[in-house]
This record gives C-alpha cells, sequence and structure tokens, in this order.
C-alpha cells in the first residue's frame, strides 16, 4: 500500500535529482522487494497489485493528479493500481446513486472505482446512520469489500453527557454489541464483525479486506473493549478476536468456495 494523502505524492522532489514524486518513490521501493520475492505478489489483472491510500476525505483533485501521474510515469504499465479511501460510506458525492438514502451496502460510481479501507456499518443506530459498507463493482462482479469489528461513530466513541459521564456514540457500531448500547453487551458474540460478514458472503468479492486499527499504544478512548478495533492478542481480551476472524474467514471461504 502506497501513500497517495499528502501533496508530496504528486509534487516532484526538488532534492531528488531526477524529480520523481514521492509516489514515484515509493512505487520504485516496493517495486524492488516485489521483484526479488515474485511469489508474495498479488497479481491481478495480469500484473502486480499495488494500493494507494487517497486519505480520507477524498480530495478529487489529488485523485486526478495520482492518475495522470500513473499514466505519465508508465508506473501502470508495470503495476495494477487501485485507489483506496476511508469512511466511503460517508461521502456520497462518490456514490452511484448519490441522493438516494441506503438501506444496504453502497456502490461506487464507475468512473472513480474507489477501494474501501474502512467503513461504518449501523443500520440500527441514531442518526446520522444509517451507514453501510461500500463496495466496488466491475464487469466479473464485486471487487473489494472491507470489514471491522467495530467503527466508530460521526464524532467518534465518547458522546459524553452534560455531566462528564462517558458514553457511547450512538451511531458507533461496538466490538461485542452493534446494537444494545444501554442494554449490556454479550462478550461471547462480536456482533458488528459478524454483521460486516453477512454482507460479505452476500457479495462475494473477488478481494475482502478486514481491516484493523493497529492499537499499540492507548488510544483516545483509553482502554475499551467495546471500542477496540484491533484483532491482535492482548493480556486484556487474549485471543477472542483473532478467533472470531479465523471463525468468519473460516464460514466465508466455505459460502464462497466452488462447490
Amino acid at each position: 500500500m502506497l501513500g497517495g494523502f499528502d501533496r508530496y505524492a504528486v509534487t516532484a522532489d526538488k532534492d531528488d535529482s531526477r524529480r520523481r514524486t514521492a509516489l514515484e518513490k515509493e512505487a520504485e521501493y516496493f517495486g524492488h522487494f516485489m521483484a526479488d520475492f515474485p511469489a508474495m505478489n498479488v497479481f491481478y489483472q495480469g500484473k502486480p497489485l499495488m494500493l494507494i491510500y487517497t486519505g480520507t476525505p477524498v480530495d478529487p483533485a489529488r485523485v486526478r493528479a495520482i492518475r495522470k501521474l500513473l499514466g505519465e510515469s508508465g508506473l501502470d504499465r508495470h503495476y495494477t493500481f487501485r485507489l483506496i479511501a476511508g469512511y466511503l460510506d460517508s461521502q456520497p458525492a462518490f456514490w452511484a446513486n448519490p441522493n438516494e438514502t441506503p438501506d444496504g451496502p453502497i456502490e461506487i460510481a464507475p468512473r472513480y472505482g474507489f477501494w474501501s479501507v474502512v467503513d461504518r456499518l449501523n443500520f440500527w443506530g441514531a442518526p446520522p446512520a444509517p451507514y453501510y459498507p461500500t463496495y466496488n463493482r466491475v464487469a466479473s462482479g464485486i471487487e473489494n469489500m472491507t470489514a471491522s469489528i467495530a467503527t466508530a461513530g460521526q464524532n467518534g466513541w465518547n458522546c459524553a453527557t452534560n455531566t462528564g459521564e462517558y458514553r457511547y456514540c450512538p451511531d458507533a457500531a461496538l466490538r461485542y454489541c452493534g446494537q444494545g448500547h444501554e442494554n449490556g453487551c454479550d462478550r461471547g458474540v462480536y456482533e458488528t464483525l459478524a454483521e460486516f460478514m453477512t454482507y460479505a458472503r452476500s457479495l462475494k468479492p473477488t478481494f475482502l479486506i478486514l481491516d484493523q486499527f493497529n492499537e499499540f499504544a492507548q488510544p483516545d478512548e483509553g482502554w475499551n473493549a467495546n471500542t477496540n478495533d484491533d484483532v491482535e492478542p492482548t493480556r486484556q481480551w487474549e485471543y477472542t478476536a483473532m478467533q472470531a476472524l479465523i471463525e468468519q474467514v473460516t464460514r466465508y471461504r466455505k459460502s464462497t468456495s466452488p462447490r
């Protein structure tokens, strides 16, 4: 995954003798490893696949500049590129039907073709929900969808009261219980992940990304199991998230494998 989320991605480096942009240098750097270890590449449409993160929210001008750069530099002759962005669920300008209130997964307009790196999912919460995962359609079917074990609302996780009391934002989708914020949570059920994977089994994307935020330090909301969107084993929650992910992936593969 390459970084295309700031102006330096498409700005020539004045200190570089070849006047390369940051994006070109990134592609060259990782391209060396991809050439040395070809068995570790993902080949798509006949070429090694590279993803370019365009930032959140998406800047259309930078996207146009990235696509122009890929063509002019010749990089798109060596690699298959896909542009990825965060929270496309809340950026209707890029939807195939931007004026429609979604009641299920949201198609990205073909002229953009963005892949999601993270989307919200919440069809049971208070406004500004509902949120649904997005997908990109190609001629052969659905190309991409992303699943998570928890997703914050528009204002994060904590929508504190006037008294300062911690309260989950009503449009967040919690780790253990997407729906019952006030009714307690069954720690044996990863409800948000299960809902995401239900949509994944229905869409059957060519690429299913399982997103996590690597919380190697205490996150803004503190050590809170219900707002933790990391699947790595921890002392607090042990292997439960990893096991939930393994079970969901196993179920997904069984449902999508040719019979």
